[in-house]
């Protein structure tokens, strides 16, 4: 098996030159030299300081959360014969950890213990070239989430909008419903207000009809 081309396959980014390493971590708000990324030995303080800032940028941890622990590890710390001589360790073992569970998300599996004390250039260059990849896919991911977001904050205010004007529809729709079974009431009202006329009418004339017979037989009968 070939270990140097699966560790190449594993790398899916480019090893950037050393004034693009500076120029991007620059960026993110990392100092670097040159003379600290070509000899990482001989600062070993800043090479540390880069990585947990590259915790903060990429994972979120500050030395606070590096230097908290969980109760089970305190536990095991004390249960040690002498624990006060671990006081560091246990902070330094989850640095160690996350840095590596963050060049694991980076690309880069290989991570570990030399990295940060005796860390080289080729490596480090290669760690921050996964770093900056990242970072990039990360920048571009959070721009296509806020479009995202934007998109449909706007669809939400679109859909309210639409439900409102629904809703104010509705209203106008009932209120002329109501108008209209009011205007047939009134309607109605008025042909059963004909329909009496008429009869009365009809009754009336009747009565005129019946009054002038009478009176026609009446002269009849005088003569």
């Amino acid at each position: 098996m070939d270990l140097t081309a699966n560790q190449q396959q594993a790398f899916s980014f480019p090893i950037l030159k050393n004034a693009d390493i500076l120029h991007c971590m620059s960026e993110l708000g990392i100092d670097l030299t040159v003379d600290e990324l070509n000899e990482p030995h001989r600062h070993k303080d800043r090479v540390r300081a880069v990585f947990v800032n590259l915790l903060a940028i990429g994972r979120g941890m500050t030395e606070e959360d590096l230097c908290s622990h969980s109760d089970e590890a305190l536990r095991r710390r004390d249960a040690l014969s002498h624990p006060e001589m671990h006081e560091d360790s246990l902070s330094e073992l989850k640095f160690l950890k996350s840095a590596m569970k963050f060049m694991m998300v980076c690309g880069l599996r290989d991570f570990g213990w030399k990295d940060l004390h005796a860390p080289t250039s080729k490596r480090f260059r290669r760690q921050l070239s996964g770093a900056i990849n990242f970072a990039r896919f990360r920048e571009e991911r959070m721009l296509m989430y806020d479009e995202l977001t934007t998109q449909r904050e706007e669809i939400v205010v679109q859909l309210q909008e639409v439900k409102d004007e629904g809703t104010k529809l509705n209203i106008q729709l009932e209120e002329a419903k109501l108008a209209t079974d009011k205007e047939l009431k009134e309607m109605e009202e008025i042909e059963n207000d004909c329909v009496e006329m008429e009869t009365e009418i009809t009754q009336q004339n009747k009565l005129q009809a019946t009054l002038r017979q009478e009176s026609t037989d009446l002269k009849k009968t005088g003569q």
